[in-house]
């Protein structure tokens, strides 16, 4: 199987953003994966580049958001707009409220006020989601184990292909 990762210079000077493009599989048989977005100004540029390289047409099998900072988040809003998708990747921590009440010290949050709160705050993933929706798109979230493609979602910690002990990865994805 063939990997090729392209890193695109997402945004400007003073506001860039983070946008890859992995294409993977036999060549005349590819798949396609977006890892973040970039900022709201690059959505539809990366739309325009893979329209280009990857046809009118193009489709996504995956996409991926690591975090939900705007610069690397914004642009997906373009992308799910645009381009279909099969499977987007992301965390939807409004969903978790239920397991996360006990950490707050305000105690008078209900399931739902806290998940309503949590999802005010995470307006850009909200908008994510409900595009992803619209779409059709099957939403998982990108934990420990998962298969993302060829790829897998290590453990924090875990020990690169190769040898040599990684930086707390989080959602990072490794080959296998």
């Amino acid at each position: 199987m063939r990997c090729e990762v392209e890193f695109l210079a997402v945004g400007d000077g003073s506001r860039p953003g983070d946008a890859i493009i992995v294409r993977y599989g036999d060549p005349a048989a590819y798949q396609l994966m977006v890892v973040d977005g970039g900022t709201a100004n690059c959505g539809g540029t990366l739309v325009a580049h893979l329209k280009k390289h990857f046809g009118a047409l193009v489709s996504l099998e995956h996409v991926v958001l690591t975090h939900s900072d705007a610069d690397h988040a914004s642009g997906l809003r373009e992308v799910l707009r645009e381009i279909p998708v099969a499977h987007v990747w992301l965390h939807i921590p409004w969903l978790l409220s239920e397991h996360a009440m006990h950490l707050f010290k305000h105690k008078g949050w209900t399931k739902d006020t806290l998940a309503a709160a949590i999802k005010k705050e995470y307006d850009i993933v909200a908008e994510i989601v409900d595009l992803a929706i619209a779409q059709g798109c099957q939403l998982r979230y990108p934990f420990q184990g998962q298969q993302i493609g060829p790829f897998a979602v290590p453990p924090p910690g875990a020990a690169r292909k190769g040898g040599g002990q990684g930086p707390e990865l989080g959602a990072g994805i490794l080959d296998r």
